[in-house]
């Protein structure tokens, strides 16, 4: 069994199987919270923050970018990311973009929208603090995966 480190609050990878990784790609203009989900741009194919309704796939940033930045450094598809909820969202359930580059339950969205799976709160996720039920402005660690590839 996998326990996460219970400290882990800010937006960064949680080593699993050496599957999660990091890689620095092209930034849209605007500033960037670290941990807010990520989508491309059609036009170019940098990166900006997601909103509701929006296709993956989806990346999450590790590290804040100003807006004069042109790269941002990300997470992707397999790595755990710590996000922020806009919302209640169940452990192990399915989670899509909303606005901001938060994170909400995924309810009657279509599979390419989706980000990933809700695993804890910061605190949680071993034998003695299982996962609970995430709130609005809770900072959760999700796995990334889903969303069109």
């Amino acid at each position: 069994m996998t326990t996460f480190p219970a400290s882990q609050e800010t937006a960064s990878i949680e080593p699993i199987g050496g599957n999660a990784f990091a890689r620095v790609t092209k930034k849209a203009a605007g500033a960037i919270v670290s941990g807010n989900v990520l989508i491309s741009t059609i036009t170019t194919g940098a990166l900006q923050v997601a909103t509701a309704a929006d296709v993956g796939p989806f990346f999450v940033a590790s590290r804040d970018g100003a807006s004069a930045d042109t790269t941002i450094s990300v997470f992707g598809t397999g790595a755990y990311a710590w996000v922020v909820s806009n919302g209640v969202i169940h452990p192990n359930n399915t989670v899509v973009a909303d606005t901001g580059g938060l994170v909400k339950a995924w309810v009657a969205e279509t599979y390419d929208k989706i980000v990933g799976v809700y695993l804890h709160k910061a605190g949680e996720g071993d034998p003695n603090h299982p996962p609970t039920d995430a709130a609005a402005a809770d900072r959760i660690l999700i796995r990334l995966g889903g969303g069109k590839v």
